[in-house]
Order: C-alpha cells, then structure tokens, then sequence
C-alpha cells in the first residue's frame, strides 16, 4: 500500500463520520454532474445510480475500518445477487412499459447497471469483510414487531391524507393527481413501492444515513441533535438534483430540502424505537414517501404542517433532547 493510501485509509478511521458526509455528496454531486449534466446520459437511471452514494461511501468506509475476513459463503452470496437481480430487473422493466419510457436497446446497460448495483448492496450482507456484514446485515433482519413495519409503511400516507383534509377544509387549492399510468391503482401502489425501495433512495441511502452516520451521530449527541446534523447532509445530498435540472423550480431548492431535517427525525425516532437492530422500518418508510408521490397529491404547506406536530409529538414523547446510552 502506498503512502498516500495508507494516508487516507488513517484519516478515515479517526474521522470516519467527516469521511462519510464528504464521499456521500461528493459520489452522488460528481456522478450526477458528469453522468447527467455533461455527458447527458438518461437522467432516469444515471440520477439513480449516483443517488447511491451513501451506500457506497458506508460500504466503502466500513470495509475499510474493518477489513477482518469471516468465512465466505460464495454460494450464498451468488444466490441472493442473481435473485434480487432478477427481482429488481422485473420491477424496473415492468415500470418502463407501464411509464411508456425509452425502451430502446440503448437504455439496456444503464438499467443492468442499477440492478446490478441494488443486488450488490444487498448481496454483501453475506461478505467475507466483517465491515460490510456488519453494515448491511441489518438491511436483512426481518425480526421487527409488526406495528413498526405497519406505522414504517402507513405513516407517510396518513401525514398525507391527513394534510390533504385539513388543506381542502381550508380551502386551499387541491393539487392535481400525480400522472398515473394507465394501469389499476392496487397494482401502481405494490409497483411503485418496491421500485422506490430499490432504487429511490430507500437501498442506494438508509445504509449510510441511518445504518452508518446515525448510530455514530447519537454515540455524540442527542438523537435530536443527531438528526438536525444528518437532516441538513441529507438535503445538500439532493441540492445537485436542482443544479443539472432533474428537479423544477431550482430557486427554492434550499427551502424545500429543509424538509429533510423534521424527516430526519421522523427516521431517527423509528429508528430508535427499533432499537437500531434492523434497518427494514427505515427502508419500508423511505420507499413510501418516495412512492406515495406517484399515486397521492399533497397540499404542501398543510402536509408539513402535519408533519411538524407528528415531529413535534415524537420528540416530546421520547424527550429526544436527551443523549441516550445505547449508541
């Protein structure tokens, strides 16, 4: 190993948090940049790929500060890689016929590419570098009380019904329905989860925000403080998304990320409720919000006034002011 290498690797173990916050926004701001932005690739899957930073920072972070080898099962590692990649293949060529997207051969190596990379993340839960197990083995622990994985699945809607109700009852002007495809609604919803949960930020994010930063974050602080310093990182991971046009209305991005910072603590609070063992609620709770986008309309300004007295309840409830032990 050179020198320099070895300078790097020394840097990211004392400052393994700066080194997280650091690779995460800059993988996703530079990949969506020379992907999207300069080479003009298809935003639709390249976006995608580069939004995947935070998983690959923890991976790569973790990996690093922990290069123990356990016993390598290739078997396994082989099975689960080729079926979530036939799984996450189906859901992504099923979502590009119903959405009427570009189906031509040329769009074949990005989405093989996409798939490729949700079916890495998840078949290194069986690694043989204990850093990564450790990491991402929690994606893979199904053993939740199921009022967490209901409430991880159900919240977002609720906020957003929830908003709706109150907004109209006000008189506000309703948002038109999200553009659908012309496919049942008890089929878009199914879809649209697990399609967000692959490859909308659920799997290509939770391992880094809240399977690596939080539970070191809360080693520091408090979980509400932790989630302001994680809310504020995960809004500039999206400022780039404005930057290169992928998103509309590019002057207000700033305001509008800082909705991040009461999700953050939505997450944290769920998090911490699950005690941290799993990540599976975090996932489930991401991939709704993302999905509920496609077949709900929100009435932003009272959705996330309902959002901030849920927020509001939560750290009254928990007294997430307090620094908790467990971390």
């Amino acid at each position: 190993m050179s020198d320099s290498s070895r300078g790097i690797a020394q840097i990211i173990r004392q400052r393994p948090l700066v080194a997280f916050f650091i690779f995460s926004i800059a993988f996703t701001w530079l990949g969506v940049y020379l992907m999207v932005g300069l080479l003009g690739l298809d935003d639709y899957t390249f976006g995608l790929i580069a939004g995947f930073g935070p998983t690959i920072s923890a991976i790569i972070i973790s990996a690093a500060m922990n290069n123990k080898r356990s016993e390598f099962r290739r078997g396994v590692w082989l099975c689960t890689f080729f079926l979530v990649l036939v799984i996450a293949g189906f859901v992504r060529w099923i979502s590009r016929i119903w959405w009427n997207h570009n189906l031509d051969w040329n769009v074949l190596p990005g989405d093989f590419l996409l798939v490729s990379l949700a079916a890495f993340v998840i078949a290194s839960a069986f690694s043989s570098n204990e850093g990564m197990r450790s990491l991402l083995r929690p994606y893979l622990n199904w053993r939740v009380p199921l009022i967490w994985i209901i409430i991880a699945i159900g919240l977002w809607p609720a906020i957003t019904l929830a908003g709706n109700f109150i907004g109209e009852s006000l008189g506000l002007s309703s948002p038109a329905m999200p553009l659908r495809p012309d496919v049942p609604l008890y089929l878009t919803i199914p879809v649209s989860f697990v399609w967000a949960l692959f490859f909308n930020g659920s799997l290509g994010e939770e391992a880094g925000w809240r399977g690596f930063a939080l539970p070191r974050l809360q080693q520091r602080f408090s979980p509400l403080v932790a989630s302001l310093i994680l809310g504020f990182f995960w809004g500039a991971f999206h400022w780039i998304f404005f930057f290169v046009n992928l998103r509309s209305e590019s002057w207000y991005m700033f305001w509008v990320r800082l909705g991040d910072i009461p999700l953050a603590i939505l997450f944290t609070w769920l998090y911490n409720r699950t005690k941290g063992k799993s990540l599976l609620p975090v996932l489930l709770l991401h991939a709704s919000m993302n999905a509920t986008l496609d077949y709900l309309p929100r009435i932003k300004l009272t959705v996330y006034a309902v959002l901030g007295v849920v927020v509001l309840i939560v750290i009254l409830k928990d007294r997430m002011w307090r620094k908790i032990n467990e971390f």
